[in-house]
């Protein structure tokens, strides 16, 4: 996995994410563009500006889309829908699952055989 670093960052935040099996790629400002296809990752700080053409340029490489701000009205009409992540919880009355109340009758009947054997009703 391949992680670049477009400014400078301490040698011991370097060291982590080697620790963490990153591969560490400190390109020069002017090869930052042609590093960002492949990598899975950008490190960047102040120093470096992140701008139109270099976010274009990485929307494209990876199969995304940039949005410009007069875009932005039509982003939840592009925006799929998923069902992932959502919880639906069903109630149901005992009545309506037949194996349960079933169950529970056989419980009683079962209590009531017993009693009777026993002597105890």
């Amino acid at each position: 996995m391949k992680i670049i670093i477009a400014d400078k960052i301490s040698e011991r935040g370097i060291a982590l994410l080697k620790e963490t099996g990153w591969s560490i790629v400190l390109p020069a400002a002017t090869a930052l563009a042609a590093e960002i296809a492949d990598a899975d990752g950008l490190v960047v700080r102040s120093a470096t500006k992140v701008n139109r053409e270099l976010l274009e340029k990485l929307s494209t490489q990876t199969g995304g889309r940039y949005w410009r701000p007069q875009d932005l009205s039509k982003l939840p009409d592009e925006i799929s829908y998923s069902q992932a992540g959502i919880t639906l919880r069903e109630t149901k009355d005992l009545w309506d699952m037949p194996i349960v109340f079933l169950l529970i009758l056989l419980f009683r009947f079962s209590e009531w055989l017993l009693r009777r054997k026993w002597g105890v009703v």
